[in-house]
C-alpha cells in the first residue's frame, strides 16, 4: 500500500486498513467508517454495496512438516510457473507459510 500510494486495502479475510487512519486491520473502524458514509450519503448498505463486483477466490491450506521447505522444492516451482502461466495475468497466486507455529513438538 505505501509502495503504490494507496489509502484502502483489504483482503479476502475482511481485513480492511484505511492508511490515512491506522496501519493494521481495525473492524471497529471500518463498522464507525461504513456507518458515516451511510450516514452522509443516505444510501443503505445494500445500495453502496451494489458497486462492488465478486471475483472468484480460492484457498488452499496445506499442512506441511516444514514451513520454509517449499521455497526449495522443484516440483512447488514448477507447478508455481504452470499456475501463473495457465492465469495468464487473468489472476494471481500466492504461496507463502501462514498461520501459527507450534511452541511444542
Amino acid at each position: 500500500m505505501v509502495k503504490r500510494g494507496a489509502q484502502l486495502g483489504g483482503e479476502a479475510s475482511g481485513h480492511l486498513i484505511f492508511l490515512e487512519r491506522e496501519m493494521t486491520g481495525d473492524g471497529l473502524l471500518t463498522a464507525v467508517l461504513v456507518a458515516d458514509l451511510m450516514r452522509s450519503t443516505g444510501k443503505r448498505l445494500s445500495e453502496l454495496a451494489a458497486v462492488m463486483v465478486k471475483l472468484p477466490h480460492v484457498i488452499i491450506n496445506v499442512a506441511v512438516a516444514d514451513r520454509q521447505a517449499w521455497k526449495d522444492d522443484a516440483r512447488v516451482s514448477e507447478a508455481i510457473t504452470a499456475i501463473t502461466q495457465r492465469l495468464g495475468g487473468r489472476g494471481r497466486l500466492v504461496v507463502r507459510p501462514s498461520g501459527r507455529s507450534r511452541l511444542f513438538a
